[in-house]
């Protein structure tokens, strides 16, 4: 059996491990601070439209609720679809109609 020399410790009692670098692409990079200020006030706005659609329909004679659950499946489905897009590269949608 043959045994391997260990590396030389690190003086100060520090240890140097390994480091590994992952490329993700340009898909996984971290979000901006402005991104997540405008993200957040359109859930909130969201939530707070949802409330208010119960709030309106909770005198009408059909189910208060009605109203409410249809909006929130259209929130369920347009939240992430808006997150999704906010995702893609807008270098199509910054032209002006004049211009190619």
């Amino acid at each position: 059996m043959t045994q391997v020399d260990r590396p030389p410790e690190a003086s100060e009692g520090k240890t140097r491990g390994l480091a590994a670098r992952v490329s993700l692409g340009r898909f996984f990079t971290p979000v901006s601070t402005e991104f997540l200020l405008i993200a957040s006030t359109a859930l909130l706005l969201t939530i707070f439209g949802i409330i208010m659609v119960l709030s309106a329909t909770s005198a009408s004679s059909n189910g208060p609720l009605d109203a409410a659950l249809r909006q929130g499946m259209f929130a369920v489905v347009g939240v992430p679809l808006m997150f999704l897009i906010s995702r893609f590269p807008c270098d199509s949608c910054t032209g002006s109609p004049g211009r190619p």
